[in-house]
């Protein structure tokens, strides 16, 4: 395959700066531990509640997928200081921690979250 010009574009891609920048980044997200037992935590107490149909996903960037529509979810999470994203299934619902986020952190998600349905 031939790729011409025009069809591939970066400033900084390959570059030594940018190159070195990832492996750092890399290395920082090795160090990083227990995403699967977070991961799973998750998965396991949202599945439990009788509104959560099933969670998808892998690690921490999960799409939790409730059995009836919750219009006004996005909105009344916000109200409570919790971000969590749309999809382009009306049922499901994304979320992105952060890779070092603590057990507090994911029991004050869970609280919001759950309270939050209807």
């Amino acid at each position: 395959m031939n790729i011409n010009n025009g069809e591939h574009g970066t400033t900084f891609g390959g570059g030594p700066v940018v190159c070195s920048a990832a492996i750092a980044t890399v290395k920082e997200i090795k160090k990083i531990k227990d995403v699967s037992k977070k991961s799973q935590y998750i998965k396991t107490k949202l599945e439990q509640n009788l509104l959560v149909e099933k969670v998808h996903g892998e690690g921490l960037l999960l799409g939790i997928e409730v059995k009836n529509e919750q219009p006004d979810l996005i909105k009344n999470c916000l109200k409570k200081g919790l971000i969590i994203g749309n999809s382009s299934k009306k049922t499901v619902f994304r979320i992105m921690p952060p890779l070092n986020i603590n057990y507090k952190e994911i029991n004050q998600f869970l609280e919001i979250f759950l309270t939050t349905l209807s």
